[in-house]
């Protein structure tokens, strides 16, 4: 068992605590929404930079003088930025759906607590019934152990795999467009 980004030794949590932190809470839902919303902004980054696009190709069409290639460097530097910018939402749509797929398999690899419940009741039994006499306490004990060992197993894998997901891309400014906008803000 090694101890990872979040700095937990999942093994001593035992199974029931690890299941309940996993199976806690909102699921992957609100994980799912954001990879669909970073995909929605993606395509209105990718409309953004084609209409840039249209825009430049009107202006050099009909337009000559400095003030026509001012315009169009100034919108050639923006329209780098749409599309590196949509590439960025794309990719954090990306993160965020292999985010949710690590939490499903997860989830499904992870023992329940009604699992958990069955086992820790047979061990109740064994020992209730002479199991440390004829071996099934034993055989519970094992039981009850690797559920405790499948728990630590799914959550290190599970850390592991969402590690790199979380890694924030790097979403510059947008360069300045118009006369005056390239004052810093605060």
């Amino acid at each position: 068992m090694t101890m990872g980004v979040t700095g937990v030794f999942w093994y001593p949590r035992s199974a029931t605590g690890n299941s309940i932190a996993l199976n806690s809470g909102a699921h992957a839902l609100p994980i799912s929404a954001a990879a669909a919303s970073w995909g929605t902004l993606a395509g209105i980054y990718t409309e953004a930079a084609a209409t840039v696009a249209r825009v430049m190709a009107e202006v050099g069409a009909g337009h000559e003088g400095i003030n026509s290639i001012g315009a169009l460097s100034k919108l050639t530097g923006f329209a780098a930025w749409a599309e590196q910018t949509s590439l960025n939402a794309a990719l954090t749509s990306a993160k965020a759906t292999a985010n949710v797929t690590a939490y499903t398999v997860a989830s499904l690899a992870m023992p329940s607590l009604p699992e958990i419940a069955a086992v820790k009741a047979a061990k109740v039994a064994a020992y209730s019934t002479g199991g440390a006499l004829n071996g099934t306490a034993q055989l519970a004990e094992v039981a009850d152990a690797a559920l405790d060992l499948r728990a630590a197993l799914v959550m290190e894998a599970y850390e592991a795999a969402t590690t790199v997901l979380a890694l924030p891309n790097d979403f510059a400014p947008a360069p300045a467009i118009a006369a005056g906008a390239d004052v810093d803000q605060q």
